[in-house]
């Protein structure tokens, strides 16, 4: 996805719930600022570790990636360069059960590093894929 923030409050701007009104949620990915005056990239959910990424601009545009799977954990991606990992993780969800992702907008969620606020900026170019892409295919998305 690639993302325009306009302000450097803190906020979440991809969410995941088990229900349409937020349910059982998890801020996943969002920005971190301490003094207001620069922006963080962070990633992570409700009780995992958060890995964090690079300062970003205001009003440019910034691609950010973030792919999971059981052996890689979550791996974060900035303008198609990867930036880190959580390493492996055992979360797998709910079989069965309906995820609701929140683009741009938060839930009042429990979240130890990202504040429940909306994205303010510009979001563009989502894309959600059925399995970890490699370091290649997200360098093209970033890179198009």
């Amino acid at each position: 996805m690639w993302i325009s923030p306009s302000s450097y409050s803190s906020c979440t701007f991809v969410q995941m719930s088990t229900a349409y009104n937020g349910g059982s949620c998890f801020n996943m990915l969002g920005i971190w600022t301490y003094t207001g005056n620069a922006g963080q990239l962070v990633a992570q959910g409700y009780a995992w570790p958060a890995l964090y990424g690079p300062f970003i601009t205001l009003n440019t545009w910034t691609h950010v990636s973030w792919t999971f799977s059981l052996t890689n954990g979550y791996r974060l991606y900035v303008n198609g360069v990867y930036f880190g990992t959580t390493g492996y993780y055992s979360y797998t969800g709910t079989s069965g059960q309906i995820n609701w992702l929140q683009i741009g907008y938060s839930f009042g969620c429990s979240s130890v590093y990202i504040t429940n606020a909306a994205f303010q900026g510009i979001i563009d170019e989502i894309y959600v894929h059925n399995r970890e892409i490699t370091a290649a295919e997200v360098y093209a998305l970033a890179n198009p």
